[in-house]
């Protein structure tokens, strides 16, 4: 069966997630964190990639992004993985894929599902039953959003201005916003951001599908 075509539009913003192949796990200490967070903080900068929200997870990767070109996608995760994996492979004794061969992009509307995408993002580890509160897994952007520590990697998440004229307001509104979720991703009812090719109002939905 062919492979689904990628939907890239300029200037679009795509949730990203990287599994490790065969879901096997792909960060077994600190060191292979920092190893990682350091390849993306310079893919990044290569690639011209803004990071809006992201989670490392033991085998897999989330990301909200925002590439300078719709090209620039696909560059920036083929140079990540093609990174990691020579390491990865050197450091554990390993051959061939340490990534699954395709990595998902889903188109998000930044205006009405951005926060939501973000929020889903850096609750990863309380779904996963990792910790209570996002505030306590290391490897999120929540610390920054947070105020707890100042992650470079972080561009912050350019929707932040609608709940606040004040930067610590929106930090505030968006820490309580993530919280707030929290008792339903217990229930199994909270929003999920990974099932889908597009999250959007039905005007931008329409409006893609359309151009395509």
């Amino acid at each position: 069966m062919p492979r689904r075509a990628r939907i890239l539009i300029p200037d679009g913003v795509y949730h990203v997630i990287n599994r490790g192949n065969q879901r096997q796990p792909i960060f077994h200490s600190d060191d292979d964190y920092f190893f990682y967070r350091d390849l993306l903080f310079k893919a990044k900068n290569k690639y011209g990639i803004k990071i809006f929200h992201y989670v490392l997870m033991p085998n897999h990767i989330h990301l909200l992004i925002k590439p300078e070109g719709m090209e620039n996608l696909s560059k920036f995760m083929q140079g990540l993985t093609i990174a990691h994996t020579r390491h990865f492979n050197a450091k554990y004794g390993k051959v061939g894929h340490a990534w699954q061969s395709r990595f998902r992009s889903i188109l998000i509307d930044s205006e009405s599902y951005m926060l939501q995408c973000g929020r889903y993002i850096e609750l990863n580890p309380v779904r996963a039953r990792i910790v209570t509160h996002p505030a306590e897994y290391r490897w999120s952007s929540f610390a920054h959003y947070a105020s707890l520590v100042f992650d470079p990697m972080v561009d912050l998440d350019f929707m932040l201005p609608t709940l606040s004229p004040n930067l610590d307001e929106q930090l505030r509104i968006y820490r309580g916003f993530c919280e707030e979720e929290i008792p339903k991703i217990h229930a199994g009812i909270a929003t999920r951001f990974s099932e889908e090719d597009i999250y959007g109002s039905a005007a931008f939905v329409a409006k893609v599908k359309n151009a395509l």
